[in-house]
């Protein structure tokens, strides 16, 4: 069972005649993919879903509220603690006290960064390799809430909230 951080129980949900309620509204643009690590059903599909609704600008993906953000780009303080997704090239990483760090900037101290917190690294033990080697260097697009932590941040606790753009 997920809860989102409203203490709301995410499910999915199948009407009678089959059609998945979930993927439906991803496909009509009115919600976006937020996912949990206890809970990756259906997460390749609704990625999908959800590009092809943000490409086509349909729904909230036509509101500048739910235009994807660059990593090199300064993030407005009205977006903090907000969801957002975040595009950007990993420049360099760090692996500091169990937690590793993907910074997209030369300076960690006022750019944007995800962090994978040390009690997330099981979460992302089905990568190819570990997270400092398997990011190195791509593009990526980031799902989450964006914190005021050292310029800007998204705690990132398992791989679904991690899209590889570019290798």
């Amino acid at each position: 069972i997920s809860i989102d951080r409203y203490h709301r129980l995410l499910a999915h949900l199948y009407l009678n005649d089959g059609t998945w309620v979930n993927g439906k509204l991803l496909e009509l643009g009115t919600v976006h993919v937020y996912t949990f690590p206890d809970n990756s059903i259906h997460i390749p599909e609704m990625l999908a879903l959800e590009s092809a609704a943000r490409t086509a600008k349909r729904g909230l993906w036509a509101l500048p509220r739910w235009k994807t953000l660059q990593a090199t780009a300064a993030i407005p303080d009205e977006d903090i603690g907000q969801f957002h997704l975040v595009e950007g090239k990993v420049k360099h990483i760090a692996h500091v006290k169990g937690v590793t760090y993907l910074n997209f900037g030369d300076d960690w101290h006022t750019d944007f960064t995800v962090e994978i917190p040390a009690d997330a690294a099981e979460n992302f033990a089905s990568l190819p390799e570990k997270p400092e080697k398997y990011y190195q260097n791509k593009t990526l697009r980031i799902h989450g809430i964006l914190k005021p932590v050292n310029g800007v941040l998204i705690t990132a606790t398992h791989p679904a909230q991690i899209e590889i753009l570019t290798p």
